[in-house]
């Protein structure tokens, strides 16, 4: 939590002093006059609701309550036919994801058997590198594949790999997680094939075009860099709540 609240405050100075230096990136606009019950009442129509479904949902989850399949039961919208769709595209996810799965534990597994991971490890201490070296060529090695791979095939390949590096060298197991969900988010957003660029593309105006979307997501890919570094720097900005559960 700690990591993410500083990133989203990254993000919200930075879009304040990019707007404040040029307004014209976020124009102002006459929004009329509106009663207090106008304000209000798009807040208790369309927000409590949802509000309140999401905290049963969740709250009947986790305190033991219910089933996720039970919980969902609350929404009372599944019909027949968003059943049948329900199913096909959770069958087509299913079935991508397992594909990639089977291909990324078969790796693993020639891995654990020909002890390359060991031998991977081994190489890495003998180089007599400094584990902050180590570290940031991890991390950078992730950064590389994230142009061109999806998340769960660089996480299935690459974790057998780094995991007997990062406890050879002595490093939280628990911090370097955290580093490399930050690197995988980051890797969402970089070219040439970055998953969420497509996504804003396809959201963004017909004269949109790709390399204005790119521009416009490298300050925030710099931030969230930036975050990484303070990570890296102060692990306990990443230890310290998994310690107070520890306790």
């Amino acid at each position: 939590m700690i990591p993410a609240l500083i990133l989203a405050a990254l993000f919200v100075v930075y879009i304040v002093v990019r707007c404040r230096l040029n307004p014209a990136l976020a124009p102002s606009y006459d929004a009329g006059e509106l009663s207090w019950r106008e304000r209000v009442m798009p807040f208790l129509k369309y927000v409590l609701p949802l509000m309140s479904i999401f905290v049963v949902v969740v709250g009947s989850i986790v305190g033991g309550f219910a089933t996720p399949t039970e919980s969902a039961a609350l929404y009372r919208r599944l019909t027949w036919a968003s059943f049948l769709v329900a199913m096909r595209q959770t069958l087509r996810f299913t079935v991508m994801t397992l594909f990639i799965i089977c291909g990324s534990v078969t790796f693993s597994q020639i891995l654990a058997f020909s002890e390359a991971s060991t031998g991977l490890a081994s190489v890495v201490i003998g180089a007599d590198l400094a584990p902050l070296a180590v570290l940031v060529g991890m991390l950078a090695v992730l950064m590389l594949l994230g142009c061109f791979m999806d998340q769960v095939s660089m996480m299935m390949i690459t974790v057998p790999l780094f995991l007997p590096v990062v406890e050879a060298i002595g490093y939280d197991t628990i911090a370097f997680g955290v580093l490399m969900l930050m690197v995988l988010e980051i890797s969402l957003a970089t070219p040439p094939f970055g998953l969420l660029l497509f996504v804003i593309r396809g959201a963004a105006p017909e004269s949109t075009t790709m390399q204005q979307i790119i521009g416009s997501v490298a300050p925030f890919i710099g931030l969230a860099l930036a975050v990484v570094a303070l990570l890296i720097a102060f692990p306990q900005l990443t230890l310290f709540l998994p310690g107070l559960i520890g306790r």
